[in-house]
């Protein structure tokens, strides 16, 4: 009896067993749920300056990965490309900026060197955003681990009712009131933080190119500019930071171009970049706001070929 007992029991546990697995396999009418698809989190990008730099007592400036020059943060002397190769230490950690924002981090700069510029036209007569984004420099990497940036410049268009009447004030002061009013950037900028906002203007105008010629406007003055619009005493000013101006054709011509303002050397203060380009080669400058004065600081050369084509 026992027997038979248990051989039912077991029949009717293998009975259950199989149901249960033949109406999983063989059940067309209930469908499964697909298991959840697992969504990655996205990552979260990374602020420049949020990595940790080494401090240091120097801050050393580099331009597409080539040393520009090193100021010392106390003294405010600067150091020239060829020897401030010498004080890196291996262990910097660069961050870029460009006009008007930080654009990333890099490390292991290397001396300046000579690097060829493939210009299709003549220059610089070419007014277009093409060649210039070839020419002039667009971001800058400071070592130091504070914002260079403290303040955002903002971009401000070729508002003629103001800057160019800037551009104009100038121009006339310097006979070449007939000339073309052409401004290639204006901005303005908080440089020292005391809450007043100064402009910033670049203008160039060469008149003496092929396609000037065509449409008659040759002889009219040809210029390059660089003028920061300050408040002095209570007094807008117009300070002509560098220049070129001609009633011809410049024996050598140079096109000046401000393409940033950067606190380089962790002042609060931030300085204005000039650079100036010919046909042979470009000058970048870091001017300063002294007051009612803007001071040279600092000054580089690197030779550039210009390579025509035709």
């Amino acid at each position: 009896m026992k027997k038979n007992l248990l051989l039912i029991s077991l029949l009717v546990l293998i009975s259950a067993v199989s149901t249960s697995c033949s109406s999983d396999s063989n059940n067309t009418g209930t469908t499964s749920p697909e298991p959840s698809a697992i969504t990655e989190p996205s990552p979260t990008p990374i602020d420049p300056l949020s990595i940790k730099k080494p401090q240091s007592d120097i801050s050393i400036v580099v331009n597409r990965g080539n040393i520009l020059g090193t100021v010392d943060l106390k003294s405010k002397k600067w150091t020239n490309a060829s020897d401030s190769q010498k004080l890196l230490k291996g262990d910097e950690v660069f961050t870029y900026y460009s006009f008007d924002s930080v654009v990333g981090t890099g490390i292991t700069p290397k001396i300046k060197e000579d690097k060829s510029i493939d210009i299709a036209q003549d220059f610089p007569y070419a007014n277009n955003d093409e060649l210039n984004a070839k020419v002039f420099i667009y971001q800058l990497g400071i070592s130091g681990p504070w914002n260079a940036m403290p303040r955002v410049p903002k971009a401000s268009g070729a508002n003629l009712i103001t800057y160019g009447k800037i551009v104009k004030d100038v121009l006339d002061k310097k006979g070449l009131s007939n000339s073309n009013i052409s401004i290639k950037r204006s901005s303005e900028i908080d440089l020292d933080g005391d809450g007043t906002v100064e402009k910033l203007v670049c203008a160039y105008d060469y008149n003496t190119a092929s396609w000037y010629k065509s449409e008659g406007k040759e002889g009219q003055g040809t210029y390059s500019m660089v003028v920061l619009n300050k408040v002095v005493d209570g007094q807008e000013q117009n300070i002509v930071i560098r220049d070129q101006y001609s009633k011809s054709k410049p024996a050598k011509e140079c096109i000046y171009f401000a393409p940033m303002v950067l606190d380089i050397d962790n002042d609060n203060n931030m300085e204005i970049i000039v650079e100036g380009k010919n046909q042979n080669a470009s000058t970048i400058e870091v001017f300063r706001v002294v007051g009612k004065d803007v001071v040279n600081v600092y000054s580089t050369e690197i030779p550039t070929k210009i390579i025509n084509k035709k």
